[in-house]
């Protein structure tokens, strides 16, 4: 299991995360919700080892984080990333699955055909489009084989179907792997409802109950009720 103790992290005087403590089973699909700036995307980057924390202690399997072993037991998906353009697709997927232990190249190639990249494999990835970049990260993330995939709002700006095949993808992996997902997607939380998690102020905090309610519950915690009811004394609507 992955094991987050006490994690800490201020930029300045402002602190993102609070001595957060929450624990992610070995299987299983995740979602965290929250506001901009609540700490979710910080969150995925210390996991991640791209970000320092200030405080606290990660350990999967109580393997230390930091260790060669514990990054790659992790496949981060970020929002905004950035691919290395002088390299091909296949290239570029080649080159990272052979730093992962279970990395399947025959896996990988397979998703790009179910992603509809195959027939760009082999065009160098300064050509890719935003949503092309995203399905390579996608296939990649899945194919490593790694124990716990990070997902940072991996699923916007794809069209419907690439989602729908995604979340099939997530759901059939999920029983063996661990998927943490950061999303704002409805959808998403309706696909995966059994634990949703909401990050406020630097704390996460499960959420028992549906979508709708969910909504609901983050309209008012986060101020937004205000602006909705603006809105509509604005439009003469509700």
């Amino acid at each position: 299991m992955l094991k987050v103790t006490n994690l800490s992290k201020c930029y300045g005087k402002i602190p993102v995360l609070d001595k957060l403590n929450i624990t992610f089973p070995d299987s299983g699909v995740t979602v965290i919700v929250g506001a901009n700036g609540s700490g979710k995307t910080s969150f995925l980057n210390i996991v991640a080892g791209l970000l320092d924390s200030d405080g606290g202690e990660l350990s999967i399997d109580n393997i230390e984080s930091g260790t060669e072993t514990f990054k790659k037991m992790i496949f981060y998906i970020p929002s905004d990333f950035y691919l290395p353009e002088f390299m091909t697709g296949e290239e570029y997927g080649d080159f990272v699955l052979s730093r992962y232990i279970n990395g399947n190249g025959k896996e990988f190639r397979m998703l790009l055909k179910i992603l509809g990249i195959w027939e760009d494999r082999q065009v160098l990835i300064a050509g890719y489009s935003f949503g092309m970049k995203k399905k390579l990260q996608i296939a990649v993330g899945i194919a490593s084989g790694a124990k716990y995939l990070l997902a940072d709002e991996a699923l916007s700006g794809l069209d419907f179907e690439t989602v729908l095949l995604v979340e099939e993808i997530f759901s059939a992996i999920s029983c063996r792997r661990q998927i943490v997902v950061v999303s704002h997607d409805t959808n998403t939380l309706l696909r995966f409802p059994t634990s949703i998690w909401i990050m406020k102020k630097g704390i996460m905090s499960r959420f028992h109950g549906g979508a709708r309610e969910l909504t609901e519950s983050l309209t008012h915690e986060e101020g937004i009720h205000a602006k909705i009811a603006q809105i509509r004394e604005h439009f003469n609507y509700s």
